[in-house]
């Protein structure tokens, strides 16, 4: 593996991706040929940490139910938002998206982002990550129960050099 090493779970493995996405993408000066290598490792690592998840206290637990989301399903979202100038989060298995989101908002709902009104920002999760937890929580609740990664801050992207 050139570009995911020491991945044990698909959290790990989703926000790996992300950053590595942000800085291998031709949009961003890296390469067509480099974006399809990632994407091709991220496929086969995909396959072998798919039901591998963290639990909120941040131990690693393989899941009872097989997971329904797709390699490609994830990696499309994020190729499609990465290069909008809007703060992008990853917390749990769900992608956050803050900042000024009012100008961009159809490519968020074509990339199938939905709006939390209370929230004041963009999510999406893959269609059996849906919340289970009916208490009303603010994003900074959220973020604290389940730890958040800042991939992307308003045109920064925040970058692992361990995974280059």
């Amino acid at each position: 593996m050139k570009y995911f090493t020491n991945i044990k779970t698909l959290d790990e493995l989703k926000k790996a991706y992300r950053k590595l996405a942000a800085k291998l993408h031709p949009d961003n000066g890296g390469s067509t040929e480099e974006m399809k290598k990632l994407n091709a490792e991220y496929d086969e690592m995909f396959k072998k940490v798919k039901n591998f998840r963290t639990s909120a206290s941040g131990e690693t637990y393989e899941s009872k139910t097989e997971t329904t989301e797709t390699a490609a399903m994830f990696r499309e979202v994020i190729e499609k938002i990465i290069n909008l100038n809007v703060d992008i989060d990853i917390c749990g298995s769900w992608v956050w998206v803050t900042g000024s989101t009012y100008e961009v908002k159809d490519i968020l709902k074509a990339a199938g982002f939905r709006w939390a009104n209370n929230k004041k920002a963009w999510y999406w999760h893959s269609p059996e990550d849906g919340s289970r937890n009916r208490k009303k929580m603010t994003l900074d609740e959220i973020k604290a129960l389940h730890g958040c990664e800042s991939v992307k801050k308003k045109g920064k992207i925040n970058y692992i050099p361990s995974f280059a």
